[in-house]
């Protein structure tokens, strides 16, 4: 089995994520331990992201699901200007 590690789509996948949350992407940073200069390059495509950082995503990921599931869960907000075709559900 081969998995393909693509910097671009993961990254736009975070970005998609950052923009639905409205979240800043300094604090987005800040929340993952790392400077916003390394974080936009990650988001941006032109470089992957830690190893370490996996767990810490899927953590803040699993903790948000509860969250959302005790206080009732908000309408994801629709990103404009997106043109790559890439589609997300909201699981709720």
């Amino acid at each position: 089995m081969q998995i393909y590690v693509d910097a671009k789509y993961f990254g736009n996948a975070m970005r998609h994520g950052r923009c639905n949350a409205g979240i800043k992407r300094r604090d987005v940073a800040k929340i993952l331990g790392m400077t916003p200069h390394e974080y936009n390059r990650i988001e941006s495509g032109r470089r992957i992201w830690p190893e370490n950082m996996m767990p810490r995503l899927m953590t803040l990921a699993f903790l948000q699901l509860r969250t959302r599931r005790v206080n009732g869960a908000p309408q994801m907000k629709p990103l404009h200007g997106d043109t790559d075709g890439t589609v997300f559900i909201n699981a709720d």
